[in-house]
Order: C-alpha cells, then structure tokens, then sequence
C-alpha cells in the first residue's frame, strides 16, 4: 500500500513541478498534493492524512530549494487544521463542509508559502484556490457517488 502511494505521490509531484506544472506556475499553479492530503483527512482519516502529508512533504523537499523539512512541516500543519476543522467545526461531513475545509487550507497555505519566500502573488494564489476547488469538488463527487459515502455517513451521524 506504502509504495503504491509513493508512486501516486511522485506521479503527482511530476506533474505539479513537471513541464506542464512549470507552465502553469506563472498563471497559478494549483497544489495537486494539498488536495490527496485533504482528500484522505477527509475520507480515511487522521493516519492517512499524516501519512500523505509525509510523503509529499519529504518528495517536494527533495526537489525544493527551500529548507529541507519546509514542505513536510507545511503539509504536516495543514492535516492538523483539517482534522481540528473536521472533528471539531465541521462534523456533519457533508460537500459544503468539506469544500470549505479545503478552502480555508487552500488559503492558509498559500499565506505560509508566501510568508516562507516573503512576497505574494495575490492573483495567482486567488487562481490556484479556485482551480483547487474545482478539482477538489469533481474528486469528491466522484468519490462519494462510486463508494457510497453518504449513505455510511447519513448511518453513522444517526447514531450520535
């Protein structure tokens, strides 16, 4: 199971840091592992998440030119906010919920990042966001319609 996420994890990061990720990093690049990171706090829980965000975390370091462990103690923030936003805020798990967690790390990380290389690109973090959103809202919709997650959910938020 490990290595057949390492290899997702490192298709994503090649095609996030790639030739078609470095054409889109002038208009807004969107993070492609921020979203499997959201993905899998949402879905699988806090274990997943942590280890998702490890593995991106250590691959973009590996390629980074920012501090090594920038990346890994990034990503490793933002599944905290995601599990303290999903266990404590947002508990219903419903799509609104769930897009607005995404939202709201979506920001917070391009806020660190842009604090981390000390400059903001405004527009191209605005672009990002959105772009995230939408993959996002197209991933999450698949997800629940093929494995049938609000039926599960509807069950277990009856029994609180």
């Amino acid at each position: 199971m490990i290595i057949g996420q390492v290899i997702l994890a490192y298709l994503v990061v090649a095609l996030s840091v790639g030739p078609i990720g470095h054409q889109l990093i002038s208009w807004g690049a969107p993070d492609l592992a921020l979203v499997i990171i959201w993905l899998a706090v949402w879905f699988e829980g806090e274990d997943a998440g942590f280890r998702w965000a490890v593995i991106f975390g250590l691959m973009m370091d590996a390629i980074s030119f920012l501090p090594f462990g920038t990346y890994t103690a990034l990503y490793l923030l933002l599944v905290l906010l995601l599990l303290v936003l999903r266990n404590r805020y947002l508990t219903e798990l419903g799509p609104i919920q769930a897009l607005a967690a995404l939202a709201g790390v979506a920001i917070l990380e391009g806020l660190l990042f842009g604090l981390i290389v000390r400059g903001w690109d405004w527009p191209s973090i605005g672009l990002a966001l959105l772009i995230e959103l939408a993959v996002g809202t197209a991933s999450y919709l698949i997800i629940t319609s093929r494995f049938h997650f609000f039926q599960r959910w509807t069950g277990r938020l009856l029994t609180r």
